[in-house]
């Protein structure tokens, strides 16, 4: 029986993380190709929309990748609020809706407002830059880049400011 969060079997290659807050998929390590298609970003849409959840799907095959690349899903609304990579660049490309992002050089700073859409497709933050990102208007979808190995243990691979 298919549950809500299951791909179809052409997509047998990806698997599902647990995850409590965000719905997480990776590749499995011996998938030698990764190709993002159409079909694949319509069914990891359909399941975000189902479950109004943040949906990711993890490039990298593990944690300690020097390069941690993702394309994720944003429900209308959804938001990551103001943090920072104290050793890490990122970056963001567009490829479906809107993100608001905010960036600020320290926590009193001015906040600094843009839109990232098809207009404007590319973002790239200097690491130790406060930043906070929303979809708005509708959905969006979105590759996001970092320098990895990412470190979920000791926690200091991202600062929330609150």
């Amino acid at each position: 029986m298919k549950n809500s969060q299951t791909l179809s079997p052409q997509f047998n290659n990806i698997q599902l993380q647990p995850n409590t807050k965000n719905i997480v998929y990776s590749y499995k390590p011996d998938a030698t190709h990764r190709l993002l298609n159409q079909k694949l970003i319509e069914e990891l849409r359909s399941i975000g929309r189902e479950e109004n959840k943040i949906t990711r799907l993890c490039f990298h095959l593990s944690k300690q990748a020097l390069l941690q690349s993702m394309l994720i899903y944003l429900p209308k609304g959804a938001s990551y609020p103001l943090h920072l990579h104290p050793n890490k660049n990122e970056s963001y490309q567009i490829i479906q809706g809107t993100i608001q992002f905010t960036i600020k050089q320290s926590v009193s700073d001015d906040i600094n407002t843009f839109i990232l859409d098809k207009a404007s497709p590319f973002y790239y933050s200097q690491k130790n830059t406060w930043h906070s990102l929303q979809a708005i208007e509708s959905e969006a979808l979105y590759i996001e880049s970092r320098e990895g190995p990412f470190d979920d243990i000791l926690q200091n691979d991202t600062i929330w400011k609150d």
